[in-house]
């Protein structure tokens, strides 16, 4: 265990030691912590009283949780303490001692700050920052920071053979050895990731408030402190995005997108809202754009857009029925699909539109 370094915010902040304090039961490390550690014990008795209380107020009346009297209660039903408010909103002390008051009103005003934290993590328009989530993995291992202020990319190479190319104006940090179960790196600024696959150890990336989670893959990210955007991009192999409200790295992949070829998500920082796009500038996956060439003469429109589907990895829907006895005389190479797209649906008289990073073909038929 690497518990006995443990402060009272730590223990606050450790969803392990909070489920173990609300559920009573699993996470047996805790117990044998407590057993093993009894210089820890007053620390995580402290703590404990104040993630209930943050727990009963937060399950009852939500909306008082910043509410210093409601929180008083909560300490006094926790305590056992009995500390009344007179008519002029004074303390005054009844069935304890001195010294109870005094450790009685430190929790009070530690809790008061832990509640006011928990609001502005939970409230509207939160951002994380580089430096934030920095800190945080600090806590956990030793950091080496590289940084890129020349005009040209920067090329990373990390020891499960990783390799990241770092762009201008832009910050990577990554651990000196990365943990048993995962690869952790942190990100501010624009950075194009290769990730050596590794199925026992996924690969994460934090920048900012957004998460992206892969095993073995090929993406961009481009997350500046000043942006009012953060956004991901998909080269190859598929990843998992997900944002967090708080410094999390517990993998809060709840509410999240997975995200294929030539796909994007683009997170709004002031309004939270994550959505999931195609890129501007859809290419091939496994060809060669330079080289890339397929002839089709009066081959079948189904035949020609399944191709497409396939060679960009990205989904192209249409009624089968109504193509079916469609031909078309057309080339596929390394140009952007929405081109290869628009001369496609001019032949065919047709048209398409894109809704969740999906491409809808509309037809009534050849013409």
């Amino acid at each position: 265990m690497e518990y006995n370094h443990y402060q009272l915010n730590d223990f606050l902040h450790d969803d392990t030691f909070v489920a173990w304090t609300l559920q009573q039961a699993g996470h047996p490390q805790w117990q044998q912590f407590y057993e093993h550690y009894p210089e820890k014990r007053l620390l995580m008795q402290q703590a404990q009283t104040m993630i209930r209380a943050i727990n009963q107020l937060e399950a009852t009346q939500p909306e008082m949780l910043l509410n210093k009297q409601k929180i008083w209660q909560a300490i006094q039903s926790e305590t056992g303490t009995t500390p009344g408010l007179n008519q002029t909103g004074h303390r005054h002390a009844r069935r304890f001692g001195s010294y109870q008051l005094l450790q009685v009103g430190l929790l009070l005003f530690m809790l008061v700050g832990v509640a006011v934290s928990l609001w502005l993590w939970h409230g509207p328009k939160h951002t994380i920052t580089y430096d934030d989530l920095l800190s945080k993995a600090r806590q956990k291992a030793r950091f080496v920071e590289v940084a890129n202020s020349s005009d040209e990319p920067r090329l990373v190479i990390l020891e499960d053979g990783s390799r990241i190319t770092l762009k201008k104006e832009s910050q990577l940090s990554y651990p000196v050895h990365f943990a048993v179960g995962k690869r952790e790196v942190v990100l501010s600024g624009e950075a194009f990731f290769e990730v050596s696959k590794d199925p026992k150890r996924p690969f994460y990336v934090y920048a900012n408030e957004l998460v992206t989670k892969v095993l073995g893959t090929s993406f961009r990210v481009s997350a500046f402190a000043g942006e009012k955007q953060v956004i991901v991009q998909v080269r190859s192999g598929k990843v998992s995005v997900f944002k967090q409200n708080r410094i999390d790295f517990d993998d809060p992949e709840t509410q999240g997108l997975v995200l294929l070829p030539n796909q994007q998500a683009v997170l709004n920082r002031e309004s939270e809202g994550l959505n999931r796009q195609l890129v501007e500038t859809p290419l091939p996956v496994k060809a060669e754009p330079k080289t890339f060439r397929i002839k089709f003469e009066d081959a079948s429109a189904v035949t020609v857009l399944r191709e497409l589907g396939r060679l960009y990895e990205v989904e192209i829907r249409f009624n089968e029925d109504v193509l079916s006895e469609c031909y078309i005389t057309t080339t596929i190479n390394g140009e952007s699909l929405y081109n290869q797209l628009d001369v496609i649906c001019q032949t065919l008289g047709a048209s398409y539109k894109i809704i969740d990073a999906q491409i809808i073909i509309e037809s009534t038929g050849c013409r």
